[in-house]
Order: structure tokens, then sequence, then C-alpha cells
């Protein structure tokens, strides 16, 4: 029989995503990320698509979306991120040198320049620490600069 995962594996089934606890004959059970026990039959998981986070390789490549207002310098918010990531990788005990992060200018959105910066965890549980590190650090970087993180607005017009 393929074994796609084994315990300890953070792994997608549908749409539970946990670490696997345990494998038994009959079936397997997930603690998802909200702490709760998911049994799935492995008759179940041998007809579904299975995500293993864990393998082949347990690092995990993050992808942060980021906006900044109109107007913006879009080099140096470019510069800034990238900045952001290697401070990520030398402060942080979360993310990688290596691969380097990177960062893309995406999209002229509705209301914003939308940007992604790609970042590597050591690890595929360190997602939200990496998220969270990341986002701090834009936001007060992008204070300090100036440079605007917006939100969506409408104009309402009224007539007599």
């Amino acid at each position: 029989m393929d074994k796609p995962f084994a315990v300890n594996d953070r792994i997608k089934i549908d749409t539970y995503l946990g670490d696997v606890i345990s494998i038994g004959p009959r079936s397997t059970r997930i603690k998802t990320m909200d702490y709760q026990l998911v049994t799935i039959p492995n008759s179940k998981v041998s007809s579904s698509i299975v995500v293993n986070y864990a393998m082949p390789d347990v690092r995990l490549k993050i992808k942060v979306p980021v906006s900044a207002a109109y107007g913006s310098d879009v080099k140096r918010v470019k510069e800034i991120l990238i900045e952001i990531g290697h401070e990520a990788a030398a402060r942080s005990e979360y993310v990688l040198s290596d691969p380097a992060p990177s960062v893309y200018f995406l999209e002229f959105g509705e209301s914003s320049l939308n940007f992604m910066l790609v970042i590597w965890a050591k690890a595929f549980n360190l997602a939200w620490d990496v998220q969270d590190y990341v986002n701090t650090r834009v936001n007060e970087r992008f204070a300090e600069e100036g440079i605007e993180i917006p939100f969506p607005q409408m104009d309402v017009h009224m007539r007599d």
C-alpha cells in the first residue's frame, strides 16, 4: 500500500488540515489546526487527494501579499519588502536565507498596487509565525517610509 504520510506529518485531506497523530488499519486520525480530532476512514484517504506538507521536505514556501497605495514608488516598495525578507532570515528563527526572499509586483488592483513577498519557513508548522513577523514589519516600515496601505473605499454621490 502507498504510504503518502507518516505520524507527525502535516497533511490536508479534503477540507481537513492537521497533523497525523495515528494511522490504524481502518482509519487515520489528524489533529486540526484548531486542536480538533478528526478520524478519517482509510477508504476515504485512499480515494482522496492528500497534500503532505512534510514531504519531501519540511520547508514551506510562504507567499505574503502586500498592497501599497497608488502613487507609491514601486521600486522603493520592492526594496523595503526585500529588506524585510532578508531581515526576517537574519533575525527570526523561523525564516531561511536560502532560498533567498523574492518580491514581485503582481498587478494594478482596483484600489492598490499589489505585491507578493516570497520567503521560506524552516518548517511547515511556522507559517503563521512568519506571516505575523512579516506583516508587523511591513506595517512598521511602511509607516516609517510614508507608504500608505490602502483599503477599499467607495464614493457615494447623492442627488436631490
